[in-house]
């Protein structure tokens, strides 16, 4: 099993450190693989990546499209727009944006698919996501966000249906494997998902993907 760790920043931080860790980072050995950047490309104009990243990988989000205001009205229309086909257009136009923008600064993008974000399923993945990365970037997939809360208690048949189609898509450069509490990732045993259902996706995803895990985590899945 290839094993990186998933380190996230550290509060309090000095200004000249700021820019090396202000995101999460995923790190094989000592080397930098990615940054997970806290980005919504359908926000509105103007979505860009950090100024001061310095990793080789930027791993963005989809996105969704913002409700007006926080009535639930708002809330729902918002999200029939995200999965319409106006939210799968703004994503393709914004991604083509950060792809430009990424190459000019000699950074890859990977697509990290959330739940209720405009790629945010299996059938999203394979069928927006082809063509959006099709520029020689890459997926980094976190099983576990792509699960909403009535998900939860089923993970483990979940957890099959997300990956048996991805296994041979050659999408997928790295797989992330941690718990969730409901609403933010947390270690494989501090969550709400069976410890052992994430110790088992992890072996059977490291036959065809680096698995990366909270810093610290190695030890759940046997590996120090």
């Amino acid at each position: 099993m290839e094993l990186w760790k998933l380190v996230l920043p550290e509060p309090g931080i000095g200004p000249c450190d700021a820019a090396a860790i202000a995101n999460p980072l995923l790190l094989s050995g000592r080397e930098v693989e990615a940054a997970l950047v806290d980005l919504n490309p359908l926000a509105g104009a103007g979505a860009a990546l950090p100024a001061g990243l310095s990793a080789p990988v930027a791993a963005v989000r989809s996105g969704r499209i913002v409700p007006e205001s926080d009535d639930e009205t708002d809330r729902v229309d918002a999200s029939r727009r995200t999965w319409s086909d106006e939210g799968r257009t703004r994503f393709e136009e914004a991604w083509h944006e950060l792809a430009g923008e990424a190459e000019s600064r000699g950074v890859r993008l990977w697509l990290h698919p959330h739940a209720g974000d405009v790629i945010g399923d299996v059938p999203g993945l394979r069928a927006l996501a082809s063509r959006a990365v099709a520029c020689g970037s890459g997926v980094l997939l976190e099983p576990a966000v792509l699960l909403t809360a009535s998900m939860i208690p089923d993970a483990e048949d979940h957890f099959a249906r997300i990956v048996e189609p991805l296994e041979s898509s050659g999408l997928v450069r790295a797989v992330l494997v941690a718990n969730t509490d409901g609403h933010d990732r947390c270690p494989i045993g501090e969550g709400q998902i069976e410890p052992g259902v994430l110790v088992e996706l992890a072996r059977r995803v490291a036959a065809w993907a680096p698995v990366a895990v909270l810093n610290g985590d190695g030890t759940a899945l046997g590996m120090a």
